[in-house]
């Protein structure tokens, strides 16, 4: 069975080591850019979107950047190429560069 999933998490800072949390989403259902979920507390602490999915049963991850509108539109984009792969559709390597895939360095 395909995997369908994809999730975000965010990479920061906290006490001078890099942790990955959790973004918040607002009550308004969107994506905050700063807040993040770290032991049950919602903290604000800047840092970097990772898409994360597992793909012919390895984890992926992809750091986005710290955009949280263009996180979201990656995250919807790789849920759509899962779910296509799991339908048995082809998906288009190309597919990427059209969309404009962001490619954090």
């Amino acid at each position: 069975m395909a995997h369908k999933k994809a999730w975000l998490r965010k990479r920061v800072k906290l006490d001078g080591m890099w942790r990955v949390a959790t973004p918040v989403i607002t009550k308004s259902g969107t994506l905050s850019a700063t807040r993040v979920q770290i032991d049950g507390e919602n903290v604000e602490l800047p840092g970097i979107f990772i898409l994360e999915w597992y793909q012919d049963g390895k984890r992926r991850y992809r750091p986005l950047g710290t955009d949280a509108h263009k996180a979201h539109c990656e995250l919807q984009h790789q849920i759509r190429k899962l779910a296509d792969k799991a339908e048995g559709q082809d998906v288009d390597p190309l597919m990427d560069e059209c969309y404009g895939a962001s490619r954090y360095r």
